[in-house]
């Protein structure tokens, strides 16, 4: 007994270290390895007591932060960590919903996008235009610090790196710069072109739910504009800041030619814009002519009043690209009374209706049933 106490004496340390690996050796092969990462016996999560599950949260929050400011995500990074508010709306495949159009001009900008919407799950908010913009010229996006758009204002460090130069003020303003607003709580963020504004949420009646990219005249609340953001790429090709006004050549829109569009007697896209301007009329002015006559004509019909929404097209949707259950929602008339977003508005019912496991993932091609 002697000779083990002093063997133990003279080699503790290498005892204590063979104990430490028996001990890490039996949880590695004996306990279950939780989603967590944790490994327990029970096969369940640890549970931890209420302040160090705050300091986790509070760690968390940190670490989301870092990453939305690198990487331009409004939203958290993962999901199920116990650390988001309940019913919160997750952003919408975050910089997935943008995807490359035209930059070729600040007028083929527009025609591109005239009427689409971009959501990341707050509703088709002028930020996410703004992020369409953004993704298109870099291939990333910047979300805003305030959450707001006037925040844009002060991170002007950050999107001069994705190809833009700040100024100051509205003098000099030209077609294609990005205006940004301070008016109201959050401020506004639109594309100046032809004397009027090109962006999300403007004249949508519900600030929350927004609509989508259209033209607007916002009138005296252009007072509020803090600067804008030039894209480098139109800095010396757009036009001059002047409220524009139609070419002496510019045809004026008719119903004929309405019609004809409609038919696809223009063509559609790049080729219809270059078949219009050499018919002399307007692309633009055109469109949205366009989209005034197939709003006007888009069915009504009411739904039953338990159903909680007002339809307006009764058919099915095939979803395109850059589209997600909100935006097909507010498209084609099927406005829940609960709201759309989070998980008791509409947007996760139409999920369920049609087998949709995450209401933000939805794939070209797959068919929605309202």
């Amino acid at each position: 007994m002697k000779r083990v106490i002093a063997f133990i004496k003279r080699h503790l340390a290498s005892v204590i270290v063979l104990a430490v690996i028996a001990v890490i050796g039996t949880m590695a092969t004996l306990a279950h390895q939780n989603d967590d990462g944790t490994r327990t016996f029970d096969r369940k999560a640890p549970k931890y007591s209420e302040a160090i599950e705050q300091a986790h949260c509070k760690v968390k929050a940190s670490t989301d932060a870092a990453i939305a400011s690198t990487l331009g995500f409004d939203a958290p990074q993962d999901k199920g960590s116990g650390c988001e508010p309940k019913d919160k709306e997750l952003a919408q495949l975050g910089s997935g919903v943008y995807y490359k159009t035209d930059l070729s001009s600040p007028t083929a900008f527009v025609n591109a996008m005239n009427g689409r919407g971009f959501n990341e799950g707050y509703g088709l908010q002028c930020v996410a235009g703004f992020k369409q913009f953004m993704f298109s010229l870099s291939g990333r996006v910047v979300a805003t610090r305030t959450g707001g758009a006037s925040g844009y204002a002060n991170q002007v460090s950050e999107i001069q790196a994705l190809g833009f130069t700040w100024h100051g003020g509205q003098a000099g303003m030209k077609d294609g710069d990005w205006a940004i607003f301070g008016g109201g709580t959050y401020g506004h963020v639109a594309m100046y072109y032809q004397g009027k504004f090109f962006g999300q949420n403007q004249g949508s009646g519900n600030i929350y739910v927004g609509n989508a990219f259209n033209l607007m005249d916002l009138g005296g609340y252009r007072n509020s504009i803090i600067g804008y953001y030039r894209p480098n790429i139109w800095a010396n090709g757009s036009t001059a800041s002047a409220p524009a006004t139609p070419a002496a050549s510019s045809k004026t829109v008719n119903d004929q030619v309405v019609a004809d569009v409609l038919k696809g007697v223009y063509g559609s896209g790049n080729d219809r814009v270059a078949r219009l301007q050499a018919a002399g009329y307007n692309p633009a002015e055109v469109q949205s002519a366009v989209n005034s006559r197939v709003a006007a004509q888009a069915p009504r019909v009411s739904a039953p009043a338990s159903t909680g929404y007002v339809q307006r097209s009764g058919g099915d949707y095939v979803v395109r690209r850059g589209d997600t259950l909100g935006d097909i929602a507010l498209r084609n008339g099927w406005h829940g009374t609960n709201g759309l977003f989070g998980n008791s508005g509409y947007t996760q019912r139409l999920a369920e209706r049609n087998g949709i496991a995450n209401r933000g993932l939805i794939y070209p091609g797959q068919r929605i049933s309202p």
